[in-house]
């Protein structure tokens, strides 16, 4: 069974995400709090690597024009055209006898040839040879491989994104619990987020943006990108196409847009400020 991949065809759309001043303000909120140290730490790395990883389609075609128009567009230097020069000239020596024989003759045919080098240099340097960067990008995607690997990137990306913030709420929740245990699935998790963050909760976790994102993560994990019946309930986020969910860049913006004001709320919550973390009933 064939299932049609859809994917971001506009190359402008991939680029980094993680661009803003998240990272400032919650290494400013936790470096007074040594047991957020940690997890403030590995939610900033997780979520910058997913970033980069996500621009990087589109780094590879704009990587190679750039290293392609550098090479064919470089000036030659003064060193390259005396030695070509030379090399010119000692040909000549060798294909007419008169220039070996006269010094004067070989200094001044020396001197034409560096001087009409140096004039093709310039001719050839007011000419510039670029790739076209879309040109470059069409051509990727025409390739199977890279048109499967882009689809993929970005469900892998949006997975990090989601992951990495569902880990630094266990994460802060356990230290906020004294470091019990504790899993998204337990029974009582809700119960303990609320004894730990108050309301913080409805935008932390139960609102509709959030729990639309947990479904999307869950179809992709446990339904191979496909419609769950839960998703069905809800405004789904991403390209759906024949009961598919597809990724694009923009989506896991909205994700992180979405999910980095209550992670920066979190870690400024009252139950850290205290001078020692004890467990919460």
């Amino acid at each position: 069974m064939e299932k049609q991949l859809i994917v971001d065809d506009r190359p402008e759309s991939y680029g980094p995400f993680f661009v803003d001043d998240f990272a400032h303000k919650a290494f400013d909120a936790s470096d007074d709090i040594s047991v957020l140290r940690e997890p403030v730490f590995d939610l900033i790395a997780d979520w910058r690597s997913a970033s980069y990883a996500g621009a990087l389609p589109y780094l590879i075609p704009s990587s190679i024009k750039g290293f392609h128009d550098a090479f064919v567009n470089k000036a030659p230097s003064t060193a390259g055209i005396l030695k070509y020069s030379s090399v010119v000239l000692a040909k000549l020596s060798q294909q007419i006898p008169q220039v070996t024989s006269d010094p004067a003759l070989q200094r001044a045919l020396g001197e034409k040839i560096v001087a009409l080098a140096n004039e093709i240099c310039a001719a050839a340097a007011s000419v510039t040879h670029e790739l076209d960067e879309n040109s470059i990008w069409q051509q990727f995607l025409s390739l199977h491989p890279f048109y499967l690997g882009l689809h993929g990137t970005m469900r892998l990306v949006y997975l990090s994104v989601y992951g990495a913030y569902e880990n630094f709420i266990v994460r802060i929740l356990s230290i906020a619990h004294g470091g019990a245990r504790i899993r998204v699935t337990d029974r009582d998790f809700k119960k303990r987020f609320r004894g730990a963050f108050g309301d913080l909760i409805e935008d932390a976790w139960l609102s509709p943006e959030i729990n639309a994102f947990k479904l999307v993560r869950h179809a992709i994990m446990h339904a191979g990108g496909r419609i769950t019946p839960d998703l069905r309930s809800v405004r789904i986020p991403v390209v759906v196409h024949d009961d598919a969910l597809h990724i694009f860049p923009e989506h896991i913006r909205q994700l992180y847009d979405t999910l980095k004001e209550p992670a920066l709320r979190l870690m400024q919550a009252k139950c850290f400020r205290k001078e020692r973390i004890e467990p919460l009933s």
